[in-house]
């Protein structure tokens, strides 16, 4: 249960970077790496960075602890400053604080990088794995207004597919889902 002891500040990644310096990270250090994610939103399978691996029995830890869940929430925290959300205060919503297309000393960070996408696919089905799918809810919800809100954002997700995989990962049937449905409002 590596995946466990990662994140409760036992171990190291196998990359070598420890929990609480990755939540300390820079918006362009995390656009950079690309060897953390698999450790913050781990899966039963392998990603393109070595990580450890979910286990059943990290499911139920994960499920059943609390300071596991604390520490998952503030991983979330991090990757929705990342994207530009925040969590209300309240806890029911995921509002933007930054704009949709970031760019942070001259890199493009967030949602206007493509390849998050992956990113917010494996953090969607993590979520959802560990019965944490009313965080997984907030992502989606956020995620969701976004692309309502910026037609360039909309038409780069749809085009890549990335929407669907998201439907897909948060259990939402997409076999007669029209993406041109969803105009900003």
């Amino acid at each position: 249960m590596e995946t466990v002891k990662f994140y409760k500040h036992q171990i190291p990644s196998l990359s070598g970077h420890w929990l609480k310096d990755i939540w300390k990270w820079d918006k362009v250090t995390l656009e950079k790496k690309h060897d953390y994610i698999q450790s913050l939103f781990p899966l039963f399978t392998p990603g393109m960075a070595k990580a450890y691996l979910l286990t059943p029995q990290a499911v139920h830890a994960f499920k059943t602890d609390p300071e596991l869940q604390k520490n998952v929430l503030q991983s979330l925290i991090v990757m929705l400053n990342f994207y530009g959300l925040q969590i209300t205060i309240d806890g029911t919503d995921a509002v933007r604080i930054a704009p949709i297309n970031q760019v942070v000393n001259g890199v493009t960070v967030g949602l206007y990088a493509t390849h998050n996408y992956r990113r917010i696919a494996r953090m969607l089905q993590f979520l959802q794995l560990i019965g944490q799918k009313y965080l997984a809810q907030l992502l989606f919800l956020g995620i969701c207004r976004d692309l309502r809100a910026d037609p360039v954002l909309r038409k780069t997700v749809n085009k890549l597919g990335s929407l669907k995989i998201w439907m897909n990962r948060m259990g939402l049937p997409t076999h007669n889902y029209d993406f041109n449905q969803m105009k900003a409002y």
